[in-house]
C-alpha cells in the first residue's frame, strides 16, 4: 500500500469530520429546543392576544349596539336611554325570531354599520353575528342565516345558563374555544343592554399563519445556518487536526520499519508545540529514537552471536569425535565385565542353592533330634503309664475280686427275707382266723356287735392284703435270686479276664515301650553326628559364598561403572548432536534475525 492511502482519510472517516457532526448535532438539538420553547412560547401569546381582542371587539361592538339602539329608540316611540334601547332590541330581536323572511331585510340594514364590519383584523374568516337568548340568529352578515338557530355549542350552552335565569353579569363577557368543520375555532363574546349576545368568530389555523411561517423560516434558516457552521468548524477542526497528519506520517514510517529522518524534520518541529499535539509529537520522536536504538544494538548482537555459534560448532564436532571413540570402548569393555559378571552370577546361585540345601538338610536333621526326642518321652511315658494302668489293673482286680466276693456272700441274705415271708404268711393266716372268730361273735352279738364286725371285717381284709403282699414279695425275691447268681457268674468271668488278659498285655506294653526308648536313643544320636556333619559343610559353604559374592558385587559395580561410562558418553554424543542441530537453528535464527534487521531502514551510523 502505497504513502498516501495510507497517511489520507476519506472524509466520512476524517476526524474532523466526525467532531463536526458531533457539533452539528449538538448545536441542532440545542437550537431546536430553544427554537421548540420559543414557538411555544409566541403560540401562547399569541393566543392569549388574540382572545383579549376577540373579546375587546365584541365588546366594542356591543356597546356601539347599545349606542345605536338608544339613538334609534325615539323613532319608534321609545326614550332615549338604556331601557329604551333595551326595549327597540327586544322588538328588533321579536322581528328576528317570528317573521325573520320578512325583516330579514330591514335587520341588516340596521346593523350593517354597528357589527357588519366587525371582524378580527388579519383573520379572512372572522365576522360577527347577534344571538339571543334563545339561541336564535339575530343578526348574521348572511341574510339567510337570520332568524335560524345558533350551532355554535359554546354559545348554546350560555343561553342554556341565561334561559335557566343566570344573570348577564354572573356569566361575564369572555372568550370560548370549540370545533366546527373539523378547523378549531374561538369566539369572544359580550352581552348588550337588552340581553343578547354579540359573538365575533375567529379560526387558530388563521391566527397561527403568521407563527407558522415564522417557525418554517427559522427552520430553514436554522438549517442553513447548522449546515454553514459545521462547514466552517470543519475547515477550522481540519486546520487543528492537521499537524496529527505529520505524527501520523511518521508512525506510518516507523510502521514500514522505516527509521530515517527527512530533510524538512516536520516532527521535531512539531514537538515543539506546547499542546496535546506537541506531545504526541515528542512521544512518537522518541519511540522511533529508541527503536532505532534497539535495531542497531539488535544488529550487533546477531554479528556477535553469529561468531559465537561458528566457535560453538568447531568445539563441538571435537567433542562429538572424542566422545564417539570413547563410547566404542566403554562398550567393549562393559560386555567384557557384563560376562564376567554373569559368571560370577552362576557360580553364587549354584553356591546360594548348595547352602540351602545344607540348611534344608540341617533342618531335617533338627527336626530328626527332635522327633527323636519327642519319641523318647513319648516312649518313657508309655512305660510310666503302662506300669501305672498295670497297678490300677492289679489294684481293680483285687478291689473287683473282693467285693464279687462280699457281693456272692451277700446274695446268700435273700434266703433269710425267704423266711420273713414265710412267717409274715402264717401271720396272716393267723389274722385270718381271728378275723373270722371276730365276725362270728360280732353276729352272736347282734346289735351290739355292728363295730366289732366292721372292724373284724376290715382285720379280715388287711389280713388278704397282706398275703397279697408276700406273694408279691416272693415273686420280687425270685427274681433276685435269679439276678444274683447271673452277677455271681459275671463278676467270676472279670475276674478270670482281668487275672489271665489285661495284666498279660499290660507286661507286654512295658517291654515294648523299652525297646521303642531304646531305639529312639540310636536314632537321635545318628541325627546329632549328621548335624554336627552339616555344622561344618555350613561354616566351608559360607566363606565360598561371600567370597563369590564379592567377587560378584565387584564385578557387577565395575560393569555398572563402565555401562553408565558408555551411556553417558553416547549420551553426550547424542547432546552434542542435538547441539549440533540446536547451533543449525541459531545459524538459521541469525539468518532470520538479520534479514529483519536489514527491513528497518535507519540513517548511517
Amino acid at each position: 500500500m502505497s504513502e498516501k492511502n495510507e497517511t489520507n482519510v476519506g472524509i466520512l472517516n476524517s476526524l474532523a469530520f466526525k467532531l463536526s457532526v458531533v457539533a452539528f448535532i449538538i448545536a441542532g438539538v440545542l437550537t431546536s429546543v430553544l427554537m421548540y420553547f420559543a414557538i411555544t412560547s409566541s403560540r401562547n401569546t399569541m393566543e392569549d392576544t388574540y382572545y383579549k381582542y376577540a373579546q375587546n371587539l365584541a365588546e366594542t361592538a356591543a356597546t356601539a349596539l347599545n349606542i345605536q339602539m338608544e339613538t334609534l329608540a325615539p323613532e319608534y316611540g321609545f326614550e332615549s336611554n338604556e331601557e329604551g334601547a333595551a326595549a327597540i332590541e327586544a322588538y328588533i330581536t321579536n322581528w328576528a325570531e317570528t317573521n325573520p323572511s320578512e325583516y330579514a331585510s330591514t335587520i341588516t340594514e340596521l346593523f350593517e354599520d354597528s357589527l357588519g364590519s366587525v371582524s378580527l383584523e388579519g383573520i379572512d374568516t372572522s365576522y360577527t353575528y347577534l344571538s339571543s337568548q334563545n339561541a336564535i340568529m339575530v343578526y348574521h352578515p348572511k341574510e339567510d342565516r337570520i332568524g335560524t338557530a345558533v350551532t355554535n355549542d359554546a354559545i348554546n350552552a350560555i343561553c342554556k345558563k341565561l334561559q335557566a335565569g343566570t344573570s348577564t353579569s354572573s356569566i361575564g363577557n369572555g372568550v370560548v374555544t370549540y370545533t366546527a368543520d373539523g378547523y378549531k375555532k374561538f369566539a369572544g363574546y359580550a352581552f348588550t343592554n337588552g340581553g343578547n349576545i354579540v359573538v365575533v368568530l375567529g379560526e387558530f389555523s388563521q391566527v397561527m399563519k403568521p407563527i407558522d411561517d415564522l417557525q418554517n423560516y427559522l427552520l430553514i434558516f436554522l438549517i442553513v445556518g447548522i449546515i454553514i457552521m459545521a462547514i466552517i468548524l470543519y475547515v477550522v477542526i481540519r486546520l487543528f487536526l492537521n499537524p496529527l497528519r505529520v505524527v501520523t506520517e511518521e508512525l506510518n514510517k516507523t510502521a514500514r520499519f522505516d527509521f530515517t529522518t527527512d530533510d524538512n524534520n516536520n516532527s521535531e518541529k512539531l514537538g515543539k508545540r506546547k499542546d496535546e499535539i506537541g506531545v504526541i509529537a515528542r512521544a512518537a520522536h522518541e519511540m522511533i529514537k529508541h527503536l532505532t536504538s534497539i535495531v542497531v544494538n539488535i544488529n550487533d548482537a546477531g554479528e556477535k552471536i553469529n561468531s559465537n555459534v561458528l566457535e560453538l560448532r568447531n568445539s563441538t564436532d571435537e567433542v562429538n569425535n572424542k566422545c564417539t571413540d570413547n563410547s566404542a570402548t566403554s562398550e567393549e569393555l562393559a560386555a567384557a565385565m557384563q560376562e564376567t559378571s554373569s559368571t560370577a552370577e552362576t557360580i553364587a546361585q549354584n553356591v546360594v542353592e548348595m547352602q540351602g540345601e545344607a540348611k534344608n538338610i540341617d533342618k531335617l536333621a533338627d527336626s530328626g533330634v527332635g522327633l527323636s526326642e519327642e519319641i523318647m518321652d513319648r516312649a518313657d511315658k508309655l512305660k510310666v503309664s503302662t506300669d501305672q494302668a498295670t497297678n490300677k489293673t492289679k489294684s481293680m482286680y483285687s478291689s473287683v475280686k473282693a467285693k464279687a466276693d462280699e457281693a456272692i456272700e451277700s446274695s446268700k441274705a435273700v434266703d433269710k427275707v425267704n423266711e420273713l415271708t414265710d412267717t409274715i404268711m402264717a401271720i396272716s393266716s393267723q389274722t385270718g382266723l381271728l378275723a373270722l372268730n371276730a365276725s362270728i361273735e360280732a353276729a352272736r352279738a347282734g346289735e351290739a356287735g355292728k363295730g366289732f364286725a366292721v372292724v373284724a371285717t376290715e382285720i379280715g381284709s388287711l389280713a388278704d392284703q397282706t398275703s397279697d403282699a408276700v406273694g408279691n414279695i416272693n415273686g420280687i425275691i425270685g427274681d433276685v435270686n435269679k439276678s444274683v447268681n447271673k452277677m455271681s457268674e459275671c463278676l467270676e468271668e472279670i475276674n478270670g479276664f482281668l487275672e489271665q488278659t489285661v495284666l498279660s498285655d499290660y507286661a507286654q506294653f512295658a517291654e515294648v515301650s523299652e525297646q521303642y526308648y531304646s531305639d529312639a536313643n540310636s536314632f537321635k544320636e545318628s541325627m546329632i553326628d549328621i548335624k554336627n556333619s552339616l555344622s561344618e559343610l555350613g561354616d566351608s559353604i559360607d566363606m565360598v559364598t561371600e567370597s563369590v559374592s564379592t567377587i560378584s558385587t565387584t564385578v557387577e559395580e565395575a560393569a555398572r561403572g563402565v555401562t553408565d561410562i558408555a551411556e553417558k558418553t553416547t549420551e553426550i554424543v547424542q547432546e552434542t548432536s542435538g547441539n549440533l542441530n540446536m547451533v543449525d537453528e541459531c545459524e538459521g535464527y541469525v539468518e532470520e534475525l538479520e534479514e529483519i534487521v536489514h527491513r528497518f531502514k535507519i540513517d548511517e551510523q
